[in-house]
């Protein structure tokens, strides 16, 4: 598998979603953002920086940005409900909690993209919305979403 034949896969599917995979496209190649119910989901392609025959495909979501209140709570609930995901983790990347799957791209099929981007983005709403509920109050409104690509 390479880039170009992966491209063409994203794109099937996301065409199978009845996505325009031109609107989709970051500013630079092998970039793509969605939204799937309440989550934005990234798709990004690229070789390792170890041995660039090797190339992967991550889809990762935001979840929220670092809580103001109640800080090592979530984190104790996250990890929890990390536990039980299936293909995918929770990561923190500066401020940001985040769904991530990393897949390399010559086990890549248009099965294996769809059920990908449904589990980040299941997750995703999931986790939001349980924590939402329990943690109502603990991070400011502008910090639960991040529109930029990730």
């Amino acid at each position: 598998m390479n880039a170009e034949k992966a491209t063409d896969l994203i794109e099937n599917h996301l065409k199978g979603l009845n996505l325009d995979p031109t609107l989709c496209r970051g500013d630079e190649s092998g970039k793509w953002s969605m939204r799937v119910g309440d989550a934005i989901v990234w798709i990004n392609v690229f070789n390792s920086p170890i041995d660039s025959d090797d190339w992967f495909m991550q889809v990762s979501s935001p979840l929220f940005k670092m809580p103001e209140k109640n800080t090592e709570a979530i984190c104790i609930d996250l990890l929890e409900l990390g536990s039980n995901m299936y293909t995918c983790g929770m990561v923190k990347r500066d401020n940001w909690f985040y769904i991530l799957s990393l897949q390399p791209l010559n086990e890549l099929m248009p099965s294996t993209i769809a059920f990908i981007i449904d589990k980040v983005a299941f997750y995703r709403n999931d986790f939001f919305g349980k924590m939402d509920f329990k943690y109502a109050g603990s991070w400011a409104e502008e910090t639960i979403t991040q529109e930029e690509q990730g």
